[in-house]
């Protein structure tokens, strides 16, 4: 802005003085020229012209060359007739003086031309404007380093009061950058009382409200997570009688009365689903604690050969109707051998429990990861649904009849983003569902 304010002024105030410079020029040039038509005289005289050339020449400030006939009078012997620009020469006559600007052995002249009467002698009058157009020059100077000077001050004065005037914005903003990091006692030195200190104070207010929130919720799941760990590590001692207990009644139910088989069978089929609950829990509750820096539980990550480890997985499950597909041959991911068959397996009791039917198993590369595709042919999941899957306790509408508690694909997506991986799901286009599990690519592996 000082740069754009400053050549406006400057370059206006040159076009100004430039103008009324050249003005005043021509108007002294003017009167000049006709006090020496005054002292013309009306008729033709060798002697009164070169006494009247003579007496013009004698003063500072402009030459003249007089013209009658084809005879030629010059106070100057640089100057000539034909010096005169023919414009000027061919419109001189008793009415009105002729001007014009014109250069003589490469310095500038203002002529100006007439003549006393009809017949009498023409006059021309050179005016010099070498000292005009040098003046005018020095000017243009001055302007120019005043506004350079005036711009230096300009951008010296510009970026102290920046400085001081941003550096409150750039605190606030470092400090916003270490909230993000999770100092959540940064706070700003409020230094004055203006707008600034009260955008400190509001920024420190929010900083302790934030800090105070997290804190309150930082707090509230430790209790959570303390309470379901508890909870279930009280449960086991029951659930061990229990379960021997169920056991022991499912051993001897053709023995039982008919009328009491069927309430001892839904019994024992409660007990298993209490025992996988309490499990899941206390599964859960590890996970959790393993999340934190101070208990931080780092997965056993290994090169994998994929084709071996899902076999193993879907021997263990005892499922007949899982295919394993023949992309899956001579790919190698990094991961954690256990909790890779924790997700697997739960991908795999998950599909045969929600879906029936064949189970289809294959992988692909995208980029440094392994998509791992474990596709089923149910009736897939609600677009309402796919959301959530993945959250604690979520059960769709057609699964709230399953044993299951909501906890598994949680746990399993926990497990894979242990691992660097993650878990999503999506329907297939022909029907059923498709969740992947994505892993690292183990270094060296080509596979595709």
């Amino acid at each position: 802005m000082a740069a754009v304010a400053g050549g406006i002024v400057s370059t206006t105030s040159y076009v100004l003085i430039e103008g009324y410079r050249n003005r005043s020029f021509e108007e002294n040039a003017r009167s000049d020229a006709e006090l020496g038509l005054l002292l013309a005289p009306e008729r033709f005289s060798v002697d009164r012209v070169e006494e009247l050339l003579t007496q013009l020449g004698s003063r500072d400030g402009f030459d003249a060359v007089a013209r009658t006939g084809d005879l030629v009078f010059s106070s100057s012997p640089l100057l000539r007739v034909d010096d005169v620009p023919p414009e000027v020469q061919a419109d001189v006559d008793a009415e009105e003086l002729v001007q014009a600007r014109t250069k003589v052995a490469g310095e500038p002249y203002l002529v100006v031309a007439g003549t006393t009467s009809s017949g009498g002698p023409e006059l021309y009058f050179f005016f010099s404007r070498a000292d005009l157009l040098q003046g005018l020059r020095d000017f243009r100077d001055v302007l120019l380093v005043g506004w350079l000077a005036s711009l230096g001050a300009a951008v010296l004065l510009g970026r102290i009061l920046t400085r001081r005037t941003l550096r409150p914005v750039r605190e606030a903003a470092q400090a916003s950058r270490d909230i993000a990091e999770g100092l959540l006692a940064t706070r700003l030195d409020v230094r004055s009382d203006d707008e600034f200190g009260a955008w400190a104070d509001a920024f420190n207010d929010m900083a302790a409200a934030l800090e105070q929130k997290v804190n309150d919720l930082a707090a509230a799941a430790t209790r959570e997570r303390r309470f379901t760990a508890d909870v279930a590590h009280e449960l086991r001692t029951p659930l061990t009688s229990m379960v021997s207990a169920s056991e022991l009644l499912e051993d001897h139910l053709a023995t039982i009365p008919v009328g009491a088989r069927r309430p001892a069978e839904l019994l024992i089929a409660d007990v298993r689903r209490f025992r996988r609950l309490v499990l899941e829990l206390l599964e859960l509750a590890r996970l959790d604690a393993a999340s934190t820096p101070e208990q931080a539980d780092e997965p056993q990550n290994e090169p994998l050969l994929l084709r071996d480890a899902m076999s193993a997985v879907v021997a263990r499950s005892g499922l007949a109707n899982v295919a394993i597909q023949a992309q899956t041959d001579g790919i190698v991911v990094l991961g954690d051998r256990l909790r890779f068959a924790r997700v697997m397996g739960n991908l795999l009791a998950n599909a045969a429990e929600h879906a029936g039917g064949p189970v289809h198993i294959a992988a692909r590369r995208e980029g440094d990861m392994i998509a791992i595709d474990v596709v089923d042919h149910g009736p897939g999941i609600a677009a309402e649904d796919l959301a959530h899957i993945f959250d604690r306790f979520h059960k769709s509408d057609n699964a709230r009849t399953s044993h299951g508690p909501g906890l598994g694909l949680a746990i399993a997506r926990q497990h894979a983003e242990a691992q660097g991986g993650t878990l999503r799901v999506a329907n297939n286009p022909d029907g059923g569902a498709c969740f992947t599990f994505l892993l690292p690519a183990a270094p060296g592996d080509n596979g595709s």
